[in-house]
């Protein structure tokens, strides 16, 4: 079965914008650097308006094109390419839908803007959690405030301390990531509106002189920070999961245009599931549908 190729096509300076939407379109294409002695691509991907030979490639008009878009004022700099490409990408819903508003006809997509690769982790209850922090010499009620200015933790261990802490007190940069892997949040309200999440259900919202002392009380509440965490993951697995954000952009560049054999879908469809490669069902589906394989001819 052949792979369709996208092509990365990067501006100096914004090629960490497409690092989650590559990773996510990996499952079902190969990715490759402008070469002018290969084959075209079956589909480009591009950081910025101002990408090099983005213009002349969009002129020509194939293959499709996803765009990165940063924000309005990007989008209304390039408003003559943006009608065609095949879909806009974003990081944040009122740049959809300022794009939405602008550009008729091309779809704009939200792009979860997480730090942490979430779709390789799994949920952590308020029991798991506390057993980390005992095995490491935690605090029994360990609150970890990651907030821009205030956090004292690097960014190369906030993951684990997200994975850890009994509750996390976040803003923008950090709360998807904290939902993601079930942690009991307490944020702002603006914080809150930006990834749809509901006061008292999702997360908590408290403001930022309060926020410290209401996660405190919250860390000792044991039932509750259970359904805050359930109920921030599943928030997540509906808005925010990158695997389906990807499936959704692979199908508008016609990625997934032709079905593969029985073998190499079941295999999309486990890694679509986040199964890694050695786990046991993998390892017995690739047994049994290799019985599916076409057998060349003698």
């Amino acid at each position: 079965m052949t792979v369709p190729v996208v092509e990365l096509v990067v501006a100096p300076g914004t090629g960490e914008r497409l690092r989650p939407v590559a990773r996510g379109l990996a499952r079902w294409c190969d990715l490759r650097a402008p070469d002018a002695a290969l084959a075209d691509p079956a589909a480009r991907l591009a950081s910025s308006w101002r990408a090099p030979g983005l213009a002349d490639a969009l002129a020509e008009g194939r293959p499709p094109v996803a765009l990165w878009v940063a924000g309005a004022t990007e989008a209304d700099a390039a408003s003559s390419l943006l009608t065609r490409c095949a879909v806009l990408l974003c990081g944040r819903e009122e740049v959809a839908a300022h794009l939405r508003d602008r550009v008729e006809g091309v779809p704009a997509v939200v792009v979860p803007e997480g730090q942490v690769e979430v779709d390789d982790h799994r949920p952590l209850t308020p029991f798991v959690r506390s057993r980390w922090r005992r095995r490491l010499g935690l605090a029994p009620d360990l609150v970890v405030d990651v907030r821009a200015g205030t956090a004292s933790l690097s960014e190369a261990v906030v993951p684990t301390a997200l994975a850890v802490a009994a509750v996390v007190v976040a803003d923008r940069r950090w709360v998807v990531d904290a939902m993601a892997l079930g942690a009991p949040v307490v944020t702002d309200a603006r914080t809150a509106a930006s990834v749809e999440a509901t006061d008292g259900s999702e997360v908590v919202v408290a403001d930022s002189k309060a926020a410290t002392a209401v996660a405190a009380e919250l860390a000792g509440d044991l039932r509750r920070c259970a359904a805050l965490g359930r109920a921030a993951r599943s928030s997540w697995e509906r808005r925010w999961r990158r695997g389906d954000v990807a499936a959704d952009i692979a199908r508008r560049l016609g990625l997934l245009a032709s079905p593969p054999p029985p073998d190499e879908l079941v295999a999309q469809r486990l890694r679509e599931l986040g199964t890694p490669a050695g786990a046991r069902v993998a390892v017995r589906a690739r047994v049994a549908t290799a019985l599916f394989a076409p057998v060349e001819a003698r």
